[in-house]
């Protein structure tokens, strides 16, 4: 074994965190051959590289990509140098900047042959709700403390004549949301509610009538605001 290469050595495709490693200590000054764990050299490597208030791609010229266990992209950091590709006879000209991208978590809700209540948590924040109320959907929003600019969408897959609902977590009657409408006329009101508004209705709503609803203030006495653009002469209102 003490004059065998490590090059020579079989090879593990399926290494045990608890498996070592060979390691030479200080190699520029009294250099020891020593062993470690897989686990404590990741530790190790993962503390010597921490991203702290940072996050920066170890390559110029390309986009730093986001994904998840299963390789699917979620998100990306655009490079400059990064462009789609553009054709045409007339010489169209592209410049690209720097930014941020990602898809929305989209959830697709159908109620049913009967009503249907959709409980959101904090997690859920920034997802878009893609319903069929083909009965009744009550949406319940997160209990909001602290942390705030909790916000969801909310998109008609398809014009049902059945209610829909968004409602704070509870209806205890000390939350508040305030509403706009937008809808076919042209057509707009408002509706700046009380201290006890918390639960927004609508029925009949269009395929693609789109509600916002973003949080802003949390507690005792949360604040949600929300705005309605609806795809018809269908309005939503607070109560």
């Amino acid at each position: 074994m003490a004059d065998k290469k490590i090059t020579s050595m079989n090879t593990t495709t399926t290494p045990a965190a608890a498996d070592l490693m060979l390691v030479v200590v200080d190699p520029s000054g009294t250099p020891l051959n020593k062993t470690v764990t897989i686990t404590n050299l990741a530790n190790t490597v993962a503390n010597q590289n921490k991203t702290g208030n940072t996050v920066q791609s170890n390559v110029d010229g390309v986009d730093t990509v986001f994904k998840q266990y299963d390789g699917i992209e979620v998100a990306r950091i655009y490079d400059g140098a990064v462009v789609p590709t553009l054709t045409g006879s007339g010489s169209p000209t592209l410049s690209a900047g720097t930014g941020f991208g990602w898809r929305r978590r989209i959830l697709t809700l159908g109620s049913g042959s009967n009503s249907a209540d959709l409980t959101l948590t904090a997690a859920d924040s920034g997802a878009i709700i893609y319903v069929t109320p083909t009965e009744p959907v009550d949406l319940i929003l997160p209990l909001v403390g602290t942390e705030t600019g909790i916000w969801f969408e909310i998109i008609f897959a398809a014009k049902v004549n059945k209610a829909f609902e968004i409602k704070t977590s509870g209806q205890d009657g000390n939350d508040n949301i305030t509403l706009m409408n937008q809808y076919v006329g042209p057509s707009q009101n408002f509706d700046v509610g009380g201290s006890d508004h918390d639960v927004l209705y609508i029925a009949n709503a269009n395929i693609g009538t789109r509600i916002e609803i973003i949080n802003c203030a949390g507690g005792a006495a949360e604040k949600w605001h929300a705005y309605v653009r609806s795809l018809g002469s269908q309005e939503a209102t607070i109560s």
